[in-house]
């Protein structure tokens, strides 16, 4: 975008107008912005009228004014109050060029907090990675900038100004200087000395890098003082600096801002929602691209198929690793691969037989590449060709408990529409693997495993497989205490002798059984329980697994004596993000609509990616995952009740298991 004229903005001039307000939600700005004999802003070049809201905005234009001029906005009217600025952040340059009675800000350019009675601005949960700069103006003067606000007034209501869990990054200078020499935070406030009453219940958990400027605060007449932000004797009392912390770029990049954000002012984890640790800051999580992984899976000795989702479109980058090796830098310059928004896939050939990781990387139609773009998933290893025959048997022991013999059906056998893949087992394939399995387990002195191993045709997109297994089949593996595995990526699920047996009994005369596992993507569940959520407890939820039995058409209602059913589900590691094994959890949905309930999970198999636990019957299982409990912020929920991600994803999951029992029955 481009704009130029007397008043500069990204989205509109005035934002509100009168006594009511506007709220301006969800909007990135690129390009160039200038102003000419008004404000100027990223988003709104004027704040007005009761009960503005900008929210979860970003803007990445350059602009400039010979007025007043913000990141965000470019100043505030007299008569606005009640103003809230939140998750917003400004990545462009900002630059006021005219010498006058004039302010810039990363944020906000002039916050004119006038004479109105109560009015009140609260910026939260904001930062600015931009220059800011006042090339034609000197420090002596009585213009200022700074690095989130230009100016502050106020007449006797200096307190209405709260600015909490913010940041600057970027430089602020003031005039031909050579290095930043301007305030890191606010260019002037409307009183000089600017005293801890006024101060300290207005800033609360702001950061700033340090050698970005010489100064927290530019004083009331715009003198400077002589000590810079990081002496001893700097501008500000102690109990002012005790709400300010200057960090270095290490600091930034390690996490450990990060950390203080997102447990908020007072430790209330106001801001764990929203924040993400990029490469060189955290970064609000919902400006970017949002990759979420799907499945990998061999298809043939050198090949895999790899799906993942996307929350946009843009390009993607990927490259492949053997696992467990270092995080590769991907370049981004070029043109990538396309990205569609939703459900993309990767064909990948050329592989050798040991397991890889694969890193995505995906950057908007802006170019923008930060937090939540980054992904990697881990593609198992293939079978030593020496290890299996020409027959489709063979005992792999590959990250399993026991050595399993595994049945591969043939291709004419697999067919793929709209996602599904459906696979008929040959009649007496497993009656033929029963023997090598009894052999092969008597080995290891395991309980005896045939494994049914489904892989779907190169470059398919598969949500959901239907395996048929002939029941006469069945019968032979249970009468020689066999068990039986369906094995895809899309999940798997084991099923004992006993459990066999009280399978056949329910399907009656049926003459094969369907073996169904789906994945649902979070996504499309969000869909249906997003009212009410908020982004923590929307992030907690991965997929939605839909697993079942069908017998002539029908879905059995099969609960076993016991927990005689083993399911693995997939999921991998955000390992970018700092995700733990410990954080992963399973929640049965039931079928009734009644409140999900958590599994026992046995294990997370880091090697196959996979969450393991036992259950007695088939349903809707979600995968989770929250930091363990060592790693999670204080919850900020008041009052009798759970009011924590967790709490609020069984409720909301309970909502949607009213509706899946309404389409599974």
């Amino acid at each position: 975008m481009t704009t130029s004229g007397g008043w500069g903005s990204g989205v509109t001039a005035i934002l509100g107008g009168g006594t009511g307000g506007g709220t301006i939600e969800n909007v990135k700005v690129y390009g160039s912005i200038v102003g000419g004999q008004y404000n100027a802003g990223g988003i709104t070049a004027t704040i007005t009228g009761t009960g503005s809201k900008i929210s979860n905005c970003a803007n990445y234009a350059k602009v400039s004014s010979s007025n007043n001029v913000g990141g965000i906005a470019g100043a505030g009217d007299s008569s606005m109050t009640d103003v809230r600025i939140e998750y917003c952040a400004n990545y462009g340059e900002i630059i006021q060029t005219r010498s006058g009675s004039y302010f810039a800000g990363g944020i906000i350019g002039n916050s004119y907090l006038g004479s109105v009675s109560h009015s009140d601005i609260v910026i939260s949960n904001c930062y600015n990675a931009g220059a800011v700069s006042m090339p034609n103006h000197t420090v002596n003067t009585n213009q200022m900038c700074g690095g989130l606000l230009g100016k502050v007034l106020g007449v006797g209501y200096y307190n209405s100004l709260r600015m909490e869990n913010c940041f600057n990054y970027g430089d602020v200078t003031i005039g031909d200087a050579d290095a930043p020499n301007g305030p890191v935070i606010m260019g002037r406030h409307n009183t000089a000395p600017l005293s801890d009453d006024l101060l300290t219940p207005a800033l609360s958990n702001d950061f700033y890098l340090s050698g970005s400027g010489a100064m927290l605060f530019g004083t009331g007449d715009g003198s400077v003082p002589n000590d810079g932000v990081d002496g001893e004797d700097g501008w500000g009392s102690d109990a002012i600096k005790a709400l300010v912390f200057g960090m270095d770029s290490e600091q930034f990049a390690d996490g450990t801002v990060l950390a203080r954000l997102n447990d908020g002012p007072g430790g209330t984890a106001e801001g764990a929602a929203k924040w993400g640790q990029g490469r060189e800051y955290p970064e609000l999580i919902d400006f970017f691209v949002k990759l979420t992984p799907g499945s990998a899976a061999r298809t043939s000795a050198g090949e895999a198929g790899v799906t993942f989702t996307s929350g946009e479109a843009g390009a993607y980058y990927y490259a492949v690793v053997p696992s467990g090796a270092a995080v590769p830098d991907i370049d981004t310059t070029g043109e990538g691969s396309p990205l569609a928004a939703g459900e993309n896939a990767i064909t990948l050939t050329g592989l050798e037989s040991g397991a890889h990781d694969i890193h995505i990387v995906a950057k908007d139609t802006a170019g923008s590449v930060g937090y939540a773009t980054r992904i990697n998933m881990t593609i198992p290893s293939y079978p030593d060709p020496d290890q299996v025959d020409d027959s489709p048997l063979d005992v792999d022991t590959s990250g399993e408990d026991a050595p399993a013999v595994v049945v591969r059906p043939p291709s004419d056998s697999v067919t793929v529409e709209a996602g599904v893949e459906t696979v008929e087992v040959p009649e007496n394939t497993l009656r033929d693997a029963v023997s090598q399995a009894i052999e092969a387990a008597a080995g290891g002195g395991t309980e005896p495993t045939i494994k049914i191993v489904v892989e779907a045709p190169a470059g398919a997109v598969v949500n959901k497989v239907d395996v048929n297994i002939r029941v006469s089949d069945l019968e032979e593996a249970a009468g020689e205490d066999v068990s039986v595995k369906v094995a895809s990526a899309v999940g798997e699920v084991t099923l004992s002798a006993e459990a066999i047996d009280e399978l056949l009994a329910e399907a009656g005369e049926a003459e094969a059984v369907d073996v169904v596992i789906g994945r649902i993507a979070a996504d499309e569940t969000l869909e249906e329980i997003e009212e009410g959520l908020t982004e923590s407890q929307k992030d907690s939820l991965r997929a939605v697994y839909d697993i079942s039995f069908v017998a002539n058409g029908t879905e059995l209602d099969f609960v076993t004596d016991g927990k005689r059913l083993t399911i693995g589900l997939p999921y991998t590691l955000d390992t970018i993000a700092g995700e733990l094994p410990e954080g992963v959890g399973v929640l049965y949905i039931p079928d009734d609509g009644s409140p999900p309930d958590p599994m026992e999970v046995m294990r997370y198999d880091e090697d196959r990616a996979l969450v393991i636990f036992k259950t007695d019957h088939l349903s809707a299982y979600a995968v989770t995952y929250e930091p363990p409990a060592e790693n999670t912020p204080p919850s900020s929920s008041g009052g009798g009740c759970d009011a924590g991600p967790a709490g609020f994803t069984l409720m909301a999951l309970a909502m949607f298991a009213a509706s899946a029992a309404g389409r599974r029955k």
